[in-house]
């Protein structure tokens, strides 16, 4: 069995509970594995390209599912927050 047949059966071994989320660090075709295994309506956030692949979602996932695709740059985050809500969120972290 290829991988990308596992995977979902892997998810679904997890329990019959939605996946709203799934976090993605590979992109190219595994990003795709992933907005397979999420729900309607469900994310994919990826924050790295691994694979030196772009991103793939299938149109009908994103059209007919409503999945999205979300990128995530910890250093614009960093750029882009208050230093106040950083130092914050590394309070709530540490506790």
């Amino acid at each position: 069995m290829g991988a990308a047949n596992r995977l979902p059966r892997q998810v679904g071994a997890i329990g019959d509970a939605a996946l709203p989320l799934a976090i993605d660090a590979v992109g190219g075709s595994g990003t795709q594995r992933l907005a397979r295994c999420v729900s309607d309506g469900g994310t994919v956030v990826n924050y790295g390209l691994l694979s030196g692949e772009p991103c793939m979602v299938d149109g009908r996932d994103t059209v007919f599912r409503d999945v999205r695709l979300q990128g995530f740059w910890l250093r614009k985050w960093f750029v882009d927050t208050p230093p106040v809500e950083i130092a914050a969120r590394y309070r709530e972290l540490a506790g």
